[in-house]
């Protein structure tokens, strides 16, 4: 007759009451999978079997070997952030191949293929670079501005300035938009590297306090020069009659 039992582990141990000495298998599942399996024999006394199971630990760095904080490391259903060390503890898993997706300030900052033999920590390497911004006018002079970032539709940095740096970005395509009153400019940056961005605004000089692209600038002084013209053309035709009523 065949007696199929399944207890829960409390603290590592659980306890099968009532059973005859006779030759079992013992099956234990973690999360889902099998971690063990074995062919015992109950001769009374007490049983110890061993789970394929360890602790995963994960150490996030730069590509210079510097610790990050603050990256969200997921294995499946599990997830950890990593502290002021890079080290994200993710607890036990059964051994196996697993597959770590690494985030850092909201963008995926890598994929990892990893293979879970033992209790060691797992070392996680993603790229980070720095984005300089620089902002000038349509003749080349700095320009403050305020700046945001955005990854997704996400904001990830923001700052102001004529040179504003963002530093420790995750490779990716990002969304960067300048202000500077109520003009903006929106441009996509695909980021893979260390890198300066000039932004010409459309701005070629501020009257009151507003500022004027060219185009704007050429609609507002146009009329004016026009009307400018227009007097001095009067006054050239009033001292040309007068020269001639001299001359008679």
């Amino acid at each position: 007759m065949g007696i199929s039992r399944g207890v829960e582990l409390v603290n590592g141990s659980s306890v099968f009451e009532d059973l005859p000495d006779a030759s079992y298998v013992a099956r234990g599942y973690y999360r889902g999978k099998l971690v063990l399996e074995a062919e015992v024999e109950r001769l009374g006394g007490e049983l110890r079997l061993v789970a394929a199971v360890a602790r995963l630990s994960a150490r996030v760095v730069d590509q210079f070997n510097n610790p990050v904080e603050g990256a969200l490391v997921s294995v499946e259903d599990t997830q950890a952030v990593s502290g002021g060390d890079g080290y994200a503890v993710l607890g036990h898993l059964p051994l196996g191949e697993y597959e770590a997706q690494v985030e850092y300030r909201g963008v995926k900052a890598g994929t990892v293929r990893l293979n879970l033999t033992g209790g060691e920590a797992v070392k996680i390497t993603i790229q980070l670079h720095t984005l300089r911004v620089e902002a000038v006018d349509e003749i080349g002079r700095p320009l403050e501005v305020s700046a945001s970032l955005y990854s997704m539709g996400r904001l990830i940095a923001s700052g102001s300035g004529s040179a504003i740096e963002f530093p420790k970005l995750p490779s990716g395509n990002y969304q960067l938009t300048l202000r500077r009153g109520p003009k903006e400019v929106n441009k996509p940056i695909a980021l893979a590297g260390d890198r300066v961005e000039t932004v010409t605004f459309p701005i070629l000089l501020e009257l009151g306090g507003v500022a004027l692209s060219s185009q704007e600038a050429m609609l507002i002084l146009l009329p004016l020069v026009a009307v400018m013209l227009l007097v001095i053309a009067g006054l050239m035709v009033r001292e040309f009659i007068r020269w001639l009523r001299e001359r008679e």
